[in-house]
């Protein structure tokens, strides 16, 4: 079984402006957990390793306001460490790059609400 833990880029409905910090981490009771840690659209829920698969149950919500969903649905790889995830219970689509070694952290970000600004859009 693979593990997927580490600081990732991640964007919900954007797969090509990958600016928002994301965190797969194992907890002390070995679960499998995914945050969007920046943005004031996040995502939270746990993980299951299926194959190369992660099926993930948790729900999306603002920072700001009230818009909480439930969401289940499927992270698929797609290269390079890579994963897109779809869901059954919204038409949203959330895409995780790997960071580089060192990157990452849970603070927000300020004004920009922890968003990148690169000038252009990354392709990972």
């Amino acid at each position: 079984m693979h593990d997927p833990s580490g600081y990732y880029w991640c964007a919900i409905d954007d797969e090509d402006q990958l600016d928002f910090r994301c965190q797969i981490e194992r907890t002390a009771g070995g679960k499998l957990t995914l945050v969007k840690l920046s943005g004031s659209d996040r995502i939270r829920g746990e993980l299951t390793v299926k194959g190369d698969e992660l099926e993930f149950t948790g729900e999306r919500y603002c920072v700001s306001e009230d818009c909480a969903i439930k969401l289940r649905g499927t992270f698929k790889p797609v290269g390079n460490g890579q994963y897109r995830g779809t869901f059954k219970d919204a038409p949203h689509v959330i895409k995780l790059a790997p960071m580089p070694v060192g990157a990452g952290g849970s603070s927000d970000g300020g004004a920009t609400n922890g968003a990148v600004d690169r000038g252009q859009p990354i392709r990972p």
